[in-house]
């Protein structure tokens, strides 16, 4: 949220609470999204990230911590429940773009994570799968088609194999 500005109004009217867990801002930033009549926007950067070198990693660096983790999964879950109540274009929109960015982020943790956790992410990833649309899955790149192949085909080994030899730094 550290980028967006809200009405007192609109924030009471709509009963945003922030969830209590990682990633917790982005439902509330879709939701306000799609729930205002009009939207203002400021040209020019007015925030700036930087990947840390040195001190305490920011929560996007922490792509190990168990608990960053399961706020990902959350989020990706709950937008696109709640984008799907509303608009299935919107959500199918919201599901190739989590599919081609968070969710790769997840699973490019899992050869590094415990198997339990690994299973876990990879358990959900199959879920979510699960339920997008043919059409989201055919404007994925052809690299992320091939991981999701391997993992709904149960081919975990080979799945990981083609992980560990993706750049760790290719979401960058």
């Amino acid at each position: 949220m550290w980028n967006k500005v809200y009405r007192r109004s609109f924030w009471r009217r709509h009963r945003f609470l922030y969830p209590e867990h990682p990633y917790e801002d982005g439902l509330i930033s879709v939701s306000a999204h799609v729930l205002a009549e009009s939207v203002d926007v400021v040209t020019g950067p007015v925030y700036f990230w930087r990947q840390r070198d040195a001190g305490p990693l920011s929560i996007t660096q922490r792509d190990l911590d168990l608990r960053n983790i399961d706020g990902r999964m959350r989020q990706i879950q709950t937008i696109s429940e709640f984008l799907g109540d509303r608009d299935a274009g919107l959500r199918d929109a919201y599901d190739r773009v989590a599919l081609e960015h968070d969710v790769i982020i997840l699973l490019m943790a899992t050869p590094r994570l415990e198997v339990p956790f690994r299973n876990e992410v990879l358990d959900f990833t199959r879920e979510f799968l699960g339920r997008v649309s043919k059409d989201v899955l055919r404007g994925l790149s052809e690299e992320n088609l091939k991981f999701y192949s391997l993992l709904q085909e149960r081919k975990t080994e080979d799945l990981l194999c083609c992980l560990e030899n993706r750049p760790q730094d290719a979401l960058l």
